[in-house]
């Protein structure tokens, strides 16, 4: 298939069952295959075969049969690779994995995304009324082309002019003896949003923010990229990474130029601050984003939220700021909410 037809294809958002999740050629006979959305080694390390995920619409499907449509070049040759590297890094450690280039890890994380939302598009949001609208809405089509565009690098087809598309952050996390309890997985179209913890390997990244997380983490949380987190810690590092990205206020601009002979696209994108000295964060809402932390955490609003002082509990420092060295335990109990606050997360 030439570069041309697949680009166009992406950008027409072209989906159907008869073609490639990933590049969306056609499938025949003889180039069919399915890709597993999370990879079979992490169903087999964790105990998720028969485990079941939740998806948008509130239909639950077990891990073994969340599979997509893929060619046999892209699942055998291109994810097969990513997939390879990725385990290898994962196995090795923290280092390996924050040393691995960060276009691996995107293409891994997006791979993922992608596939699941491609497996939702076809669902309505009122799954007892097959005929209520598709979860799928125009601001999610475009955002999923240009997220399964950027994804062609790994195929050698596109390249980002001067800009990285995304951040990932990578922490230490400390793992439960019990294996269910060392994966963990959220993902949202704000951002376009996605975070793993496998083992003692925490994953945070945003697929479409130009590196801004990225770069204002590095400024500011980088206290927490030595230190061993607590599943529990790293929910709450995630909670208000998926809260920073549902602020951003600027819409990347995107200028895609393919080559007459269609063998390249080169994707640019302007900077996001153009002539504007606001922030690109919208202000930070303490009650905002106690409630995504609460549901995060699966805990009640009143343990983590103060209204009298609008102030949040956190896990991570005390009250005299040193880092909370929490023992990582099945048992691990929340706060009680009856006594007074110590621990307040400063915005």
């Amino acid at each position: 298939m030439e570069m041309e037809s697949t680009i166009n294809k992406i950008l027409d958002n072209v989906y159907s069952e008869n073609s490639c999740f990933f590049c969306g050629r056609e499938l025949t006979p003889n180039n069919n295959s399915e890709e597993h959305v999370i990879p079979k080694w992490i169903q087999k390390k964790f105990n998720l075969w028969n485990e079941k995920m939740v998806l948008l619409n509130g239909t639950s499907i077990p891990y073994k049969s969340l599979k997509v449509p893929c060619c046999k070049e892209c699942n055998g040759e291109f994810l097969s690779s990513v997939e390879k590297q990725v385990a290898a890094a994962i196995r090795s450690g923290v280092d390996a994995v924050r040393n691995l280039n960060k276009e691996v890890l995107f293409i891994w994380l997006g791979k993922m995304f992608l596939g699941l939302h491609y497996k939702e598009l076809s669902l309505p949001i009122d799954r007892t009324n097959p005929q209520s609208e598709m979860i799928s809405s125009p601001e999610i089509l475009e955002r999923m082309k240009l997220h399964r565009l950027f994804l062609q690098s790994v195929r050698g087809e596109v390249v980002c002019n001067d800009f990285v598309p995304y951040s990932i952050l990578v922490f230490e996390c400390k793992a439960p003896d019990n294996p269910r309890g060392g994966w963990d997985f959220v993902d949202n179209w704000f951002g376009p949003f996605i975070s793993v913890r496998i083992g003692n390997i925490g994953i945070i990244s945003v697929l479409q923010d130009c590196q801004t997380l990225e770069q204002a983490w590095n400024e500011n949380m980088s206290m927490y990229y030595d230190k061993i987190l607590h599943p529990i810690q790293f929910g709450e590092l995630e909670s208000r990474a998926f809260y920073q990205a549902t602020r951003f206020n600027r819409t990347p601009k995107y200028i895609i130029r393919t080559e007459e002979n269609g063998q390249n696209c080169e994707v640019h994108c302007p900077p996001l601050m153009g002539m504007s000295c606001k922030s690109v964060y919208n202000e930070w809402n303490i009650e905002e984003y106690c409630n995504i932390l609460a549901w995060r955490l699966g805990l009640p609003l009143k343990q983590l939220y103060y209204p009298e002082v609008n102030q949040a509990w956190t896990f991570l420092h005390d009250a005299e700021n040193d880092f909370c060295d929490i023992e990582c335990t099945d048992d691990f109990k929340i706060i009680d909410r009856n006594k007074e606050p110590t621990n307040w997360l400063e915005k």
